[in-house]
C-alpha cells in the first residue's frame, strides 16, 4: 500500500478547506436575502377603505394591513391628518372590533363609491411638484385644491420617497373623498407605504 507524499496531504487538506469556505458563503448568502426580505417587509404597508359613519358623515374607518408589526382598525376624519382612533385588530378579531365597544358609537354602516370619479361626475386628482402632492378636484373645466401631501423622507438615501395616488371613495353625496396614495422607495430598505386622507368640499 502506498503512503501518501507530504504535497498530496496538503492539496488534501486545502481541497476541504476550499469546500468549507464554499459552504459558509452559501449559508451567509442565505441569511443576508433573507435578512433584506424582512427588512423589506418592515416597510410595507396597505391601506383599505371600509365604510362612512353614519352618525358622522366626515368619519371612516380604514384597515391597515402590516404582516410585520399587525393589522389595525383606524378611525379618520376628513380634514384631520391623525387617526382619531387606532385599534390593533388580528382578522380573526376584526369583526368583533368592529361591531363592539370602542366603534360602536360611530355606527360604521355607510358604503362608498369606488374610483376618482364621484357619483355626480367630479373627478379627483393628483399633480406632484417635486415632493410635494397636490390633490384637487375637477368639474368640466374648473379646478380647486382640495389639499396638499409632503413625501416621506427616505432615511436611506437622504432623499424623499416618490408619491402616487391609486385610489379613492367618495360618500354618496360626491361632498367627501378619501384618497389612498402610496409612498415607494428602492434598494435593500425600500418602504412601499399606502395612507390614507379624507377631503371634505364644500360646508
Amino acid at each position: 500500500m502506498r503512503r501518501s507524499t507530504p504535497a498530496v496531504r496538503r492539496q488534501g487538506n486545502l481541497a476541504t478547506l476550499a469546500m468549507a469556505l464554499s459552504v459558509v458563503f452559501s449559508l451567509a448568502l442565505l441569511l443576508g436575502s433573507q435578512q433584506e426580505v424582512s427588512a423589506d417587509q418592515d416597510l410595507v404597508v396597505r391601506v383599505q377603505f371600509l365604510r362612512w359613519s353614519g352618525i358622522n358623515p366626515d368619519v371612516f374607518l380604514v384597515r391597515q394591513l402590516d404582516a410585520v408589526r399587525g393589522n389595525k382598525l383606524e378611525v379618520r376624519q376628513c380634514g384631520n391628518p391623525a387617526p382619531l382612533l387606532s385599534i390593533e385588530a388580528p382578522p380573526e378579531e376584526e369583526a368583533k372590533i368592529v361591531n363592539g365597544g370602542q366603534l360602536q358609537p360611530y355606527s360604521f354602516v355607510v358604503g362608498a363609491f369606488a374610483g376618482t370619479k364621484a357619483p355626480n361626475g367630479w373627478k379627483v386628482f393628483a399633480q406632484k411638484e417635486g415632493t410635494l402632492m397636490r390633490i384637487g378636484l375637477a368639474s368640466g373645466a374648473q379646478t380647486m385644491q382640495l389639499g396638499v401631501l409632503q413625501a416621506k423622507t427616505d432615511a436611506q438615501s437622504g432623499g424623499y420617497a416618490d408619491m402616487e395616488m391609486t385610489t379613492a371613495y367618495w360618500s354618496e353625496d360626491s361632498h367627501r373623498v378619501v384618497v389612498i396614495v402610496k409612498h415607494k422607495t428602492t434598494g435593500a430598505w425600500a418602504m412601499d407605504i399606502e395612507e390614507a386622507h379624507g377631503f371634505k368640499i364644500g360646508g
